[in-house]
């Protein structure tokens, strides 16, 4: 077969791959591969995201208007991916609630040093709502939980739970953002895993 028509075929079938609320997926799939790698939202379109997946653009304008919209949308993704880390490494530390609270403040941390375009994203989302987490956030929500969890089990927490919370859902994800800029990969995961742990040591006490 002529390489321009297998081309053609092979390109045709992967628009045919994903259809409705998983062609959705895909795009902020791919969009959020791409955000990491533009390292903001500034170069992100869809036309850019429809060419990496392999689709046509009207196929991924049919679930986006535009950009802003496609930017919204990857906001409550990268958040729920968020949530996931953070989830997955709290049931990782076992039982106790303080080890609990401390591993999925470190996977928050981790999660956005690793993916610096998505955290730009998150930064930019909160910028343009309030100058701190507000009471529905789902990463607040999560810490505060632990929080409850550690005071439940009468470990002392030295300050109100609401304003640990704020302070850790606030901390960790600064450390992620200064740290990123001025050290290697390494250097700066070791950086903000100590920081996170004199977050929680604040806290909670060692």
């Amino acid at each position: 077969m002529n390489p321009e028509m297998e081309g053609e075929r092979v390109k045709r079938e992967r628009n045919q791959r994903g259809h409705g609320e998983r062609l959705r997926i895909e795009i902020l799939e791919t969009a959020s591969v791409l955000l990491n790698e533009l390292g903001a939202a500034d170069g992100l379109s869809l036309r850019a995201v429809a060419k990496r997946l392999g689709i046509a653009a009207p196929s991924a304008y049919a679930h986006f208007s535009g950009k802003a919209e496609l930017i919204d949308a990857l906001v409550g993704y990268e958040r729920g991916r968020i949530g996931d880390h953070m989830d997955a490494a709290a049931e990782s530390a076992g039982a106790h609630p303080r080890e609990r609270l401390r591993a999925s403040v470190h996977a928050l941390a981790m999660f956005l040093l690793r993916n610096p375009g998505a955290h730009r994203v998150l930064l930019q989302a909160q910028r343009t709502t309030d100058k701190v987490p507000r009471e529905n956030n789902p990463t607040l929500e999560r810490i505060t939980v632990l929080l409850r969890s550690c005071v439940d089990a009468g470990l002392p927490v030295r300050l109100p739970v609401t304003r640990a919370a704020v302070l850790l859902a606030v901390g960790a994800p600064s450390a992620a953002q200064m740290a990123l800029p001025r050290h290697s990969s390494a250097e700066a995961e070791a950086a903000v895993c100590e920081f996170v742990d004199d977050l929680v040591f604040l806290v909670l006490g060692r």
